[in-house]
């Protein structure tokens, strides 16, 4: 626990390097889906944990575990202040969807409405795409690591792929 304002703060994360240590990247999935299905996992388990023992305020740091929007009951928790970081958009959680997205939302315990409802995007999934929309139905806050770095968003994907070309980046990947 820490104070803010003279009020108890309690820190709950999913990557904490004081204890992890810099652990490289090796230990994520090299599969997209693999990778969505364990932060699926993580978001539900941090929802639950919030919901049993209460908070006033959630932040959530990227789409990794951007999806604990969608386990929270907001009403349980009288609808804390929930705000939502982007650290790299270039990373949104884009996965392929191969026809029929119904197991995926099964696998990732979450209704298959919400698919086309939040997460659709060109016939795949965006992690992103459906907190940002999710954060804007619930009165959320979205912050960016940088005022630079919110300028960036605002670019067009023509715009991004140039200042990849400038500093050396010929590919740039799906934007």
């Amino acid at each position: 626990f820490e104070k803010c304002d003279g009020l108890p703060v309690k820190h709950i994360y999913f990557w904490n390097e004081s204890v992890l240590g810099n652990i490289d990247s090796s230990i994520y999935p090299s599969s997209p889906w693999q990778s969505i299905l364990m932060f699926s996992r993580v978001s539900a388990a941090m929802a639950m944990y919030a919901t049993i023992t209460g908070c006033n305020a959630i932040h959530l740091r990227d789409y990794h575990v951007g999806l604990t929007l969608f386990y929270l009951n907001l009403e349980v928790l009288e609808n804390p202040s929930v705000v939502f970081t982007i650290h790299n958009a270039t990373y949104q959680g884009w996965v392929e969807i191969w026809k029929d997205p119904a197991p995926v939302m099964y696998e990732i315990s979450l209704p298959l409405e919400y698919y086309y409802k939040y997460f659709q995007y060109w016939g795949h999934f965006n992690t992103m795409k459906g907190i940002l929309i999710k954060m804007n139905e619930i009165g959320g806050a979205v912050t960016t690591v940088s005022e630079g770095y919110a300028q960036e968003l605002y670019w067009t994907e023509g715009d991004i792929r140039e200042m990849a070309m400038i500093e050396g980046y010929p590919n740039p990947g799906k934007v």
